[in-house]
């Protein structure tokens, strides 16, 4: 199983990555991909974090879903503020 955790500060970041899962599944499935792999995603919100954990039976599924969201820029870059904590740009 191949997995990959993804932690977001922002509830607008998590709902747009839920998105963007959701255009790739589509994607796969009008492509004829989807008997390929079992995709499985939990989402879960720890303090003020927000969580996405993606799994999959297929590093090839993983390694497009994450070549999906490069090609879209995201998440979007960050850059350290002057207090040392990372922000949106």
């Amino acid at each position: 199983m191949f997995k990959q955790t993804i932690r977001f500060d922002r509830a607008q970041d998590a709902h747009v990555f839920d998105q963007y899962l959701v255009d790739f599944l589509r994607s796969c499935e009008e492509n004829g991909l989807d008997n390929q792999a079992c995709v499985f995603t939990t989402s879960l919100q720890e303090s003020e974090s927000y969580i996405r954990v993606v799994q999959t039976d297929s590093a090839s599924m993983l390694g497009q879903f994450l070549n999906f969201l490069t090609i879209r820029n995201f998440p979007p870059a960050t850059c350290v503020a002057a207090d040392g904590k990372a922000v949106n740009v």
